[in-house]
């Protein structure tokens, strides 16, 4: 893995992360909101709702993860171009395939 690649990786890791939670708080959110009802009504145990919120994760994580992937990379790449940082590495002899292989990967 060349520098280029690693940073390239971790310019778009932390929005690509902070993507990713938010996702998942407004899916853990709908969720408590849409059993608001039963919660008051029955009043269910701590560890029973926090079970019904860990049965939920993966299928919130297979929705928030293409889209925390495509936000994290287009606020990534769009900080390095706001910053002339593309037209660097292209100075530098970095093709723009080059630029979007970790990316892709």
């Amino acid at each position: 893995m060349k520098i280029v690649d690693r940073y390239l990786i971790w310019e778009v890791l932390p929005p690509t992360l902070f993507a990713i939670c938010g996702y998942l708080l407004v899916a853990a959110a709908a969720l408590f909101l849409g059993q608001n009802q039963v919660v008051l009504l029955y009043r269910p145990p701590l560890h029973l709702m926090a079970q019904l919120l860990l049965s939920q994760v993966p299928q919130s994580l297979a929705l928030a993860l293409p889209m925390g992937f495509t936000l994290g990379i287009l606020v990534g790449l769009g900080r390095l171009g706001a910053n002339d940082e593309v037209k660097a590495l292209r100075s530098g002899g970095v093709g723009l395939r080059r630029v979007l292989l970790p990316l892709a990967t």
